[in-house]
């Protein structure tokens, strides 16, 4: 396990070096950070986030609510259950009423390529399940889905 020797000097740099890479990534002069610190961004239906975390192991936190006011019945932790099963890089869950799509990098690791790849994962699964899951089991996308751009270019995975 790889300690880190002063957590509070790695996260400031880790911040800044975050910041770096998103702006490069989606071409922004200028990112700014929300009350809590995160750096929010939309997908197609789902609403997300990145955070550094702080702590003895910093790290980078990639997440989205895919879908929300999704009733916590069986049924609805069932599929949740199933899809984070199927999952190969982000992890599923629900919290409060929101079905969450994460992946965490770790601060040695956090580079553009682990960042984008990331962004892609939790980009593309809220994606794939939001619809799904509040059509099947109740709740909404943060976003609605746009029927005109069904079967553009961008592919399902």
């Amino acid at each position: 396990m790889d300690e880190c020797e002063n957590p509070e000097q790695v996260t400031t740099m880790l911040k800044s070096h975050v910041e770096t890479l998103l702006r490069q990534i989606w071409e922004q002069s200028e990112i700014i950070a929300d009350d809590d610190g995160d750096y929010a961004f939309r997908t197609a239906t789902a609403i997300a986030w990145v955070r550094v975390i702080g702590g003895e192991q910093p790290a980078i936190r990639v997440f989205a609510h895919a879908a929300c006011d999704v009733p916590g019945t069986k049924k609805t932790l069932q599929e949740v259950t199933e899809l984070n099963a199927c999952s190969r890089w982000a992890k599923i869950s629900w919290s409060d009423g929101c079905v969450v799509v994460d992946q965490a990098i770790h601060w040695l690791s956090v580079d553009r390529g682990s960042l984008e790849r990331a962004l892609e994962s939790v980009t593309v699964v809220s994606d794939d399940i939001g619809v799904m899951i509040a059509t099947i089991y109740g709740g909404h996308t943060p976003f609605p889905y746009d029927t005109k751009a069904e079967g553009s270019d961008r592919d399902a995975a």
